[in-house]
């Protein structure tokens, strides 16, 4: 009986508990929206778990990929000659160089000095001749870096020389080496001459310069260009022969050889860097000038005690003529980046020119053919140091 009324009680209690523990409406609507939320929470995640892992793929594929391209440089060798045209930094450069220039040539010697007197027509002694010393020019520089190895550039030099020497005869004589063989003035018999020697030089260079190598210490740069070149020289010679102690003859000697050309002119740069903003550097170059090349030669006597020059050679040619140039340049340079970005450096070293076929000289040798002369072709030679400082802005 006991247990017929506790399974009854039991059937009509759950019923009631169940409904008592059954969650409302309101309470299962609050449940599958934080079920929704969770679910939403968890998809987010799992889009940015996804995508930061293709992202260390991404990454871990671009490191592998350079670190294959490193090991492929590393492993194939570098060939020297390979011209690779370097990234340069564009912009303008200005330029003032010093330079220090001595002119060298035959056919300035002018007199002979003779001390043994002997008075007899064989010259003998020691020659006499004017030595050109080293005079300062100037030398401008202009040019633009377009960033990519290539500048175009212009530079105007400007040189002028003027030389002198003096000869007496003492104890001995003195011979005149330029005089005419018909000239007033004996030419083994000369008191005093002077002889004087100056040059006039003016060119100009327009062209590109393009860098061909750029290696951590070592640079090739290709240099072309058009150039205009002015180059005069004077040779005057002055004679006297005292006849009494206020009275004397002379003998004025004046020869010119002009040229006046333009041509192109080529060359290459070498720079070899030591660190620290030092380099040496090596440059040579060449030119051909084709232009007008003139001489004159003209020899003016006076009688002593006379104020009237007499003519004894007039001569004035004038011919088209290529001159070669030959040009090298060795010195060490310093160059340093300002804050600003700027480039200060300078340049020192040493310059040598030839200037080939550049001196025609004239010779009167014959008293019974007064117009024989012989005739020497030689070459101009310049010589010496310079200073260069520019700026790269």
């Amino acid at each position: 009986m006991k247990k017929i009324t506790a399974t009854l009680l039991i059937i009509v209690l759950l019923p009631a508990l169940g409904w008592a523990l059954e969650p409302s409406n309101k309470e299962l609507y609050e449940m599958i929206l934080r079920l929704e939320q969770r679910i939403d929470a968890t998809s987010a995640d799992a889009e940015r778990y996804k995508a930061e892992a293709e992202a260390a793929r991404k990454e871990a594929n671009e490191i592998r990929s350079e670190l294959a391209r490193i090991r492929q440089q590393k492993n194939t060798p570098v060939s020297t000659a390979a011209i690779t045209p370097p990234q340069s930094k564009s912009g303008l450069t200005t330029s003032v160089e010093v330079i220090n220039l001595r002119p060298t040539r035959t056919n300035l010697d002018f007199a002979t000095y003779d001390p043994a007197s002997s008075g007899s027509d064989q010259v003998t002694g020691t020659s006499v001749a004017i030595k050109p010393d080293h005079h300062a020019g100037i030398r401008f520089g202009l040019g633009y870096d377009n960033g990519q190895g290539s500048t175009l550039e212009a530079n105007f030099t400007r040189l002028t020389t003027s030389d002198s020497r003096t000869a007496e005869d003492g104890d001995g004589n003195l011979w005149g080496n330029w005089l005419h063989a018909n000239a007033i003035i004996d030419d083994d018999n000369v008191t005093w001459a002077k002889g004087s020697y100056g040059l006039d030089l003016n060119s100009f260079d327009l062209g590109l310069r393009q860098q061909l190598v750029e290696q951590e210490s070592f640079a090739i740069d290709l240099l072309a260009a058009l150039r205009y070149a002015n180059l005069k020289q004077k040779t005057s010679i002055y004679y006297r022969q005292d006849v009494t102690a206020t009275t004397y003859r002379s003998a004025t000697i004046e020869d010119k050889n002009n040229f006046k050309g333009w041509g192109p002119r080529v060359g290459f740069d070498m720079n070899w860097k030591i660190g620290h903003g030092f380099s040496f550097f090596n440059e040579t170059a060449g030119s051909l000038l084709l232009g007008n090349y003139s001489l004159s030669y003209s020899e003016l006597d006076r009688a002593a005690g006379s104020t009237t020059d007499i003519s004894r050679v007039d001569i004035n040619e004038s011919e088209t003529r290529l001159i070669p140039v030959v040009e090298i340049k060795v010195g060490a340079g310093y160059s340093r980046e300002l804050k600003n970005g700027w480039i200060i450096g300078a340049n020192a070293g040493y310059e040598w020119q030839n200037w080939f076929n550049m001196v025609l000289a004239y010779r009167f040798n014959d008293d019974v053919d007064s117009q024989l002369k012989s005739t020497d072709t030689t070459d101009l030679s310049l010589d010496g140091f310079f200073l260069e400082t520019y700026v790269k802005f």
